[in-house]
């Protein structure tokens, strides 16, 4: 056996081991899930196209997955695409969790109860509607998809126009490094709103 071991070569395939294509996306968290109500258009639109520019995980051909070093490189690879999705991930958790409890927040006890019975709908445009919770609906937390901080909820009432021209212009150029001209303008008109400017 030893000899045989010693004097035979052994193709290991790799390639034939490896699980399927679905299962990989799957187990390993390389897909994004935009489905949530409390996502606005733009902010769905934002994850999308972030990860049109990360591109689709695909296995590697046969011929590049010949080698421990080949499979060892293609570890690294799902390690690289992760750390890239996990940024727009966690910018989706954060907006969804912050607005989860901002629609239930004026409610307690009972209320409560009678609140997660309604449409999300109804609960997100009261929330809106609310000071104590409209911040929560910051059209700039879209940044946090490209793993940015979000912007300011309020206009301060010391700044003069130029300030804020300086401000918005920094904004735009911000979006426009991460999402195409479509979401920039719409998140930025959308933003313009928000502020009541």
């Amino acid at each position: 056996m030893i000899h045989t071991i010693r004097t035979s070569q052994f193709d290991c395939n790799y390639f034939m081991n490896l699980i399927p294509l679905n299962e990989i996306i799957k187990d390993k968290g390389l897909k994004v899930n935009t489905t949530s109500d409390l996502l606005t258009e733009n902010e769905t639109a934002a994850a999308d196209h972030l990860m049109e520019c990360i591109g689709e995980f695909l296995l590697p051909n046969k011929e590049d997955l010949k080698s421990p070093a080949h499979a060892v490189a293609f570890q690294e690879s799902i390690r690289t695409y992760q750390k890239n999705v996990r940024i727009i991930k966690n910018g989706l958790n954060t907006i969804v969790s912050e607005r989860i409890t901002a629609c239930f927040a004026p409610y307690q006890g009972a209320a409560r109860n009678k609140a997660k019975k309604e449409k999300i709908t109804t609960l997100i445009a009261n929330a809106k509607n609310d000071p104590e919770t409209r911040h929560f609906f910051n059209p700039s937390m879209v940044l946090l998809l490209a793993g940015k901080p979000r912007q300011l909820v309020t206009i301060p009432e010391n700044w003069n126009k130029d300030q804020f021209r300086e401000f918005f212009s920094k904004f735009e150029n911000i979006l426009s490094q991460y999402f195409d001209e479509d979401i920039s303008t719409n998140v930025s008109s959308e933003y313009f709103y928000f502020l009541g400017a």
